[in-house]
């Protein structure tokens, strides 16, 4: 009698396991990729909409994110930034250091030669790749176990996990990677030779980082160990030259779009998390 029971039981699991494969995982999927294409047109926004095949633009022209940035309690710097998909594609900052200038300075960024934001870049690429195995999974949804879908589920969350920590988890960028990247090239007209400054997010955050310089007559006798949280005092080597970081100040201003951004990769990662879950159950049905 037992047996029985226990027999009736397992064959009310397989057709609950069914028609969680037939029924429930295309749901999801679609719910899923709903949800990261969402997430994908919240990263690449962008001013200007694509062209159609013919070449006429497709849908309305959007205004650019505009931001101000500034340092609090003082004049240091002042300036606003342009954001559009994974570029700062205008600047314009007015930088006032006694120690570098008397009169102040001011830089600009240009739409032809923007700044790169290459979290965000990364961050569209993981996301593209999850986008691509939903995808792939949604036209081949032919399952037949548990661990097919845990497999699948399990890329997909990498994928994502990927791209919220580049998202989430500032850039530790030493000075001398500052200057050697190629990326103060995008100033216009330069920077000051001992001025660094450098974009990077924080979470919903854009983080410019304005270090100064000075150089070292002689190479220093004892360098000061690289440290995150306090990088002034620190010495390298660039161009033949020894150089030490003088000051360092940081500004940020919010950017909303990143922050939906994040939330989208988080509400994904748990529909993921709680597929894996459903199927769970199902592991007394033995290879199933």
């Amino acid at each position: 009698m037992a047996d029985m029971e226990e027999d009736e039981d397992i064959r009310v699991l397989r057709l609950e396991f069914e028609w969680l494969l037939r029924e429930h995982v295309p749901k999801v999927l679609a719910q899923l990729g709903s949800i990261l294409q969402e997430c994908s047109k919240c990263l690449k926004l962008s001013s200007i909409p694509p062209k159609g095949p013919t070449g006429e633009i497709q849908g309305e022209i959007k205004t650019q994110d505009y931001f101000m940035l500034s340092t609090p309690n003082s004049d240091m710097l002042k300036g606003y930034v342009a954001v559009e998909g994974e570029n700062i594609s205008k600047a314009d900052l007015k930088f006032k250091l006694p120690k570098v200038s008397s009169s102040g300075f001011r830089v600009f960024v240009r739409e032809r030669l923007p700044w790169k934001l290459k979290q965000i870049q990364d961050a569209i690429n993981y996301l593209q790749l999850a986008i691509d195995k939903v995808q792939e999974t949604k036209a081949n949804c032919n399952f037949s176990s548990g661990q097919e879908i845990g497999k699948v589920v399990d890329e997909i969350t990498s994928f994502l996990t990927k791209g919220k920590t580049r998202l989430s988890l500032p850039e530790r960028t030493p000075v001398l990677d500052m200057l050697t990247s190629g990326d103060q090239r995008v100033f216009k007209p330069g920077m000051p030779d001992d001025v660094v400054a450098y974009f990077c997010l924080n979470g919903d955050k854009l983080v410019l980082s304005v270090y100064t310089l000075t150089t070292l007559p002689v190479p220093p006798q004892n360098s000061k160990p690289p440290q995150d949280n306090d990088p002034v005092g620190q010495t390298f080597e660039f161009n033949g030259k020894w150089m030490e970081i003088t000051s360092h100040f940081e500004v940020d201003c919010s950017i909303p779009r990143l922050s939906d951004s994040v939330l989208l990769i988080g509400a994904a990662l748990r529909l993921c998390q709680q597929l894996k879950d459903k199927f769970a159950v199902f592991s007394v049905l033995g290879s199933r």
